[in-house]
């Protein structure tokens, strides 16, 4: 029986033998309102997606990039990105936040 971790190291392997960055798994991903890239599994109609705006929000949990997402919508308050990294197999917060820096 192969666990989580065994597969999570295959990923990364292979992520870096072909010189592909990976986000999670264990995550939703990216909604980047910016350049229009949306990820997140969960349609529109059970999770909103925010306007554009200039607020980013980096968080490991999807269930709270859902939640904030939806808020945030709700609220009428625009986001430029939210991104769910999960367990970081390969980039995390600090890749998160140095690609950020200068947007």
């Amino acid at each position: 029986m192969y666990t989580i971790g065994v597969f999570q190291n295959s990923l990364k392997e292979i992520g870096e033998r072909k010189g592909i960055r990976i986000i999670g798994p264990n995550c939703l991903g990216i909604y980047d309102a910016v350049s229009r890239i949306d990820t997140f599994f969960t349609p529109e109609e059970r999770v909103r997606r925010p306007k554009r705006g200039g607020l980013s929000i980096l968080t490991q949990s999807g269930s709270f990039a859902e939640l904030i997402m939806d808020e945030m919508a709700s609220k009428d308050i625009g986001v430029a990105r939210i991104v769910s990294y999960g367990n970081r197999v390969d980039v995390g917060e600090t890749d998160c936040l140095k690609f950020l820096m200068d947007d």
